[in-house]
């Protein structure tokens, strides 16, 4: 078996996903991952209101916190007590184009704006890692430029851009 996989895209495991405010389902996803022999994951937040994607990152800090304070001695891939190490938080959205939202709640969607980015990650920039936004959107390359310069990766997806010469 593979031990040193780290999954950055997951939703959930089980009967677990990042749709919850109870750090135990994240916890709980830890474990599953660790037996299904991913060694570490960023838990990925749907697109929801900025006050459901923030109670949902809320669970996830919670989960990292009571990972650490438990004194889990975690190896650079593993705890050695059966728990995938979450490394973080990856948003997917609220950025995204609503012509290719698959199974994102196209409701959900939000124009990208700095002061949107602001209000969402407020007091959660140092856990969030990656955030997916569909790049053509009008006002994604501010929100791009503001992401980047706080340190989060930035994937596009969930995007209707086309290649082209301008």
């Amino acid at each position: 078996m593979l031990k040193n996989l780290i999954d950055l895209h997951t939703h959930g495991i089980g009967k677990y996903d990042t749709k919850t405010e109870n750090p135990d389902d994240i916890l709980k996803m830890a474990m599953l991952y660790a037996k299904a022999g991913t060694a570490s994951f960023l838990p990925t937040i749907y697109s929801g209101t900025i006050p459901q994607m923030r109670a949902n990152m809320e669970a996830v800090r919670a989960a990292i916190e009571i990972q650490n304070a438990e004194g889990k001695t975690l190896t650079r891939y593993r705890s050695r007590r059966g728990m995938s190490l979450i490394l973080g938080i990856h948003l997917e959205g609220p950025f995204l184009n609503p012509a290719r939202c698959g199974a994102q709640d196209k409701k959900s969607l939000i124009k990208p704006t700095i002061s949107h980015l602001e209000r969402l990650i407020k007091d959660y920039e140092e856990i969030i890692k990656i955030m997916t936004i569909a790049p053509e959107m009008p006002g994604a390359l501010k929100v791009i430029e503001k992401a980047v310069s706080l340190g989060i990766k930035v994937n596009m997806g969930h995007s209707d851009a086309t290649y082209g010469r301008h």
